[in-house]
């Protein structure tokens, strides 16, 4: 896995994984981790995250690339007392390849 994330000017953010050698041993199967290509870029803007990614293989069940997660993050601290803050994280995301949506909320302390 390579990851870039870019300046405070341009936050961009670029990650890209290729598996090798994956769980999967059987090199003619489409959906094993063998071979699989992945990149997403992320791009923040204040507490909301934008992020697009693609993939291949395990990610589509396709040889060819395809994109499998678009959607938006957000983080919301929220004060529940005046010295303790509980970070909520909020996400929805899109796989347009197998057109399912999946809604997340998760804290954390």
């Amino acid at each position: 896995v390579l990851s870039w994330a870019g300046p405070e000017k341009f936050p961009l953010g670029v990650t890209l994984g290729y598996t090798f050698y994956g769980a999967e041993w059987d090199t003619t199967a489409t959906a094993n981790l063998n071979g699989s290509f992945y990149g997403e870029l992320t791009y923040p803007i204040k507490n909301l995250t934008l992020i697009a990614g693609g993939g291949n293989k395990y990610y589509t069940g396709k040889t060819d690339l395809a994109a499998v997660n678009i959607g938006a993050k957000i983080v919301q601290k929220v004060e529940i007392t005046d010295k303790f803050t509980l970070p909520i994280t909020g996400q929805i995301m899109i796989n347009p390849n197998t057109k399912h949506i999946y809604y997340t909320v998760g804290f954390s302390f």
